[in-house]
């Protein structure tokens, strides 16, 4: 996926996810943080907007394995 700088670390530091239905997930983490950019909150439930060719979407199996992997250290 093709993130901004800040969104690219939220997401590699587990604090931000994508769905099965391709919405942003915030970490429980983000979202309890007094000092987060307001902005970053607003993602929460928003579409990711994907290429036009379906077949370079990001993967639903290896968003689902970061969901787990993430789950199980207790951020979203």
């Amino acid at each position: 996926m093709a993130l901004c700088r800040l969104c690219h670390w939220t997401f590699d530091e587990g604090l931000l996810e994508v769905s099965a239905g391709y919405a942003v997930l915030l970490g429980r983490q983000l979202a309890q943080s007094p000092n987060v950019a307001g902005h970053l909150l607003t993602l929460e439930g928003r579409s990711i907007i994907g290429p036009a060719e379906q077949s370079l979407w990001p993967d639903l199996g290896a968003l689902a394995w970061r969901r787990r992997e993430v789950l199980q250290r207790g951020c979203c």
